[in-house]
């Protein structure tokens, strides 16, 4: 019986270590930053046309089924959009992405607002930098805000599994750029 009461003392300990410290980890400063990168050996030219054509978006971001334009091109501040996404971590659940840029610099940057009624809201940047000879980086830097208690708490969690989905995601684009004939 006694063992069994430190058995259950121990658990009990371990389990509050745990939440003590994604308590810690979640409070950190950059705990619900994303950034992911890659380096792309095409032009910012070159690569613009699969971030900013719908059908080659999804060729690149998993998940992705459907962008709903709710504003007439051309890209730019003030464009809105709803990314409809099948969460992957949720039993596929369809998930709508309201965006709508917010800072807009062809070939360089969009820095889009993203609502979901899923419990999220956050800011991304999209970063295009030209390094000459053929090869552009391209960055995600994006900050975001959870509704719910639980999802604050296992944000470092949460924002790893993000940022893996963002650097495959970009793993792709430089597939499918690189692999796409240049013009």
């Amino acid at each position: 019986m006694k063992w069994l009461r430190y058995g259950a003392l121990s658990l009990a300990g371990l389990i509050l270590l745990a939440f003590l410290i994604l308590f810690v980890l979640s409070s950190q400063k950059d705990a619900s930053t994303l950034r992911a990168s890659v380096e792309i050996a095409r032009t910012p030219q070159q690569l613009a046309p699969w971030l900013e054509d719908p059908e080659k978006i999804k060729q690149w971001v998993s998940w992705l089924k459907e962008i709903r334009r709710l504003t007439p091109p051309p890209h730019g501040v003030g464009t809105k959009e709803v990314w409809v996404m099948e969460d992957r971590n949720n039993n596929n659940q369809t998930m709508e992405l309201k965006c709508e840029v917010i800072a807009f610099e062809p070939l360089r940057r969009a820095k889009v607002r993203i609502t979901a009624a899923e419990g999220f809201t956050g800011i991304s940047e999209f970063i295009t930098t030209d390094l000459g000879n053929g090869h552009t980086r391209f960055d995600q830097i994006g900050e975001y805000t959870f509704d719910s208690a639980f999802v604050r708490l296992m944000t470092p969690i949460v924002m790893r599994s993000a940022a893996a989905k963002a650097l495959a995601d970009m793993q792709t684009l430089k597939a499918k750029v690189e692999a796409a004939p240049v013009n």
